[in-house]
């Protein structure tokens, strides 16, 4: 939905902003596949059959949320919804 939004409302304009689209569309799948366990790409990308791995990758799109000029109505909240999860998978993942 973020880089859908991105796209259209100008993330091509700046070369910067257009990485950082084309950045929110790989690790979305990326977690999309890592959601549904392929084997093939969860063999190069291991630790995110673990908590800990999914709170590193959440937190890291958390921290890129807020490094735009684009949309900053709608990527605070997304930006704490990455943070939220982060925490979530953290406690997941030591308990």
């Amino acid at each position: 939905m973020l880089t859908i939004l991105r796209f259209v409302l100008g993330g091509l304009v700046d070369p910067p902003e257009f990485i950082l689209t084309i950045y929110y569309s790989i690790f979305a799948a990326l977690l999309v596949i890592a959601e549904f366990q392929i084997k093939f790409i969860m063999k190069y990308f291991h630790f995110l059959y673990y908590g800990w791995g999914k709170a590193l990758l959440d937190f890291f799109l958390f921290t890129i949320c807020f490094n735009t000029s684009i949309l900053p109505f709608f990527q605070i909240p997304v930006a704490c919804f990455f943070a939220l999860a982060a925490g979530l998978f953290l406690i997941l993942a030591f308990t």
